[in-house]
């Protein structure tokens, strides 16, 4: 990691000399540690950087530290900023308890252990950074498809959305994904094995061939996952919206790789082409569409 990507973390005590030896401990070449000494401070640094992560010490005056999480996780623009409470109180229930309540992502308790206070920053950070890559492979699927060239891009952009122009078949594309991220959760929480990416590359073919947008399928991901969402507590959701990120961008990749191909051979019908020339969609299993060539 460069200099010009060092990560932020915020450190947050009323006493400087805590803040100090939580600095001397975390100083490294690709971190930029910015310090504040009360929770009002806090609250205003967090609207002016973006932080990797927090280190939160929760005895403090006028503000602790649960107040002062309570607040940065009621702004939709810090609510995903990640906690770590600094507490000297190990041994009572109700104080770790309130602790995650309010949105802590774990604790650190004092006299501070060096070696496990680096080893949980560094578990953040990667999550952090693995986080940031995901998004900027899901930007560069998008842009991709902006790219397609003319009259295919056209033809995308011109349809209405699939939610709207055909519920049936957004409900049923909704389902068959539902279905999927149930697959996924299994695979991840069980260790069984599911084709996963076999299916996901027949949806969207079929989303293709409905010209279908990016749009489209964030609606279909989003939509499955509310469902999954109303149904389940808090550790299962999150597992779902993990699993749910990296199918989302595998299958807006497909599709990316679909138009390509489309609009590559465009000019030169393939054999391909001229089979689904006509092609019913019922034969897809999705009712009240045809292709027209």
């Amino acid at each position: 990691m460069t200099e010009t990507e060092k990560l932020n973390i915020l450190l947050v005590d009323d006493r400087p000399e805590n803040l100090r030896a939580l600095e001397i401990q975390l100083e490294n070449s690709y971190i930029n540690i910015i310090k504040a000494t009360s929770g009002n401070e806090a609250l205003g640094l967090v609207l002016k950087y973006d932080f990797a992560l927090i280190l939160l010490d929760v005895q403090m005056p006028d503000m602790d530290g649960f107040e002062t999480a309570e607040l940065m996780k009621g702004d939709e623009s810090t609510k995903c900023i990640p906690i770590i409470f600094v507490t000297a109180i190990c041994n009572e229930r109700e104080h770790l308890l309130r602790g995650y309540d309010v949105g802590g992502a774990d604790f650190i308790f004092k006299p501070l252990d060096p070696e496990i206070l680096k080893c949980k920053v560094r578990v953040f950070l990667e999550l952090h950074q693995q986080k940031n890559a995901q998004q900027e492979k899901e930007l560069q699927s998008t842009a991709s498809l902006s790219r397609l060239s003319g009259s295919a891009k056209d033809q995308m952009l011109g349809m209405p959305p699939l939610k709207r122009g055909g519920p049936d078949e957004f409900n049923e594309f909704v389902k068959r994904y539902g279905n999927l991220l149930d697959l996924s959760f299994e695979q991840r929480v069980s260790k069984a094995s599911h084709n996963i990416s076999e299916e996901l590359g027949a949806i969207s073919e079929e989303l293709g061939f409905m010209k279908a947008t990016p749009r489209d399928v964030v609606e279909i991901h989003s939509t499955a996952l509310r469902e999954k969402s109303d149904k389940g507590t808090q550790g299962t959701i999150q597992i779902y919206v993990e699993e749910g990120r990296i199918m989302l961008l595998e299958l807006m990749g497909n599709l990316v790789s679909f138009y390509r191909k489309y609009t590559s051979n465009k000019s030169k019908p393939t054999a391909r082409k001229q089979q689904i020339k006509g092609l019913k969609f019922e034969d897809l299993g999705i009712k009240g569409l045809r292709i027209v060539d």
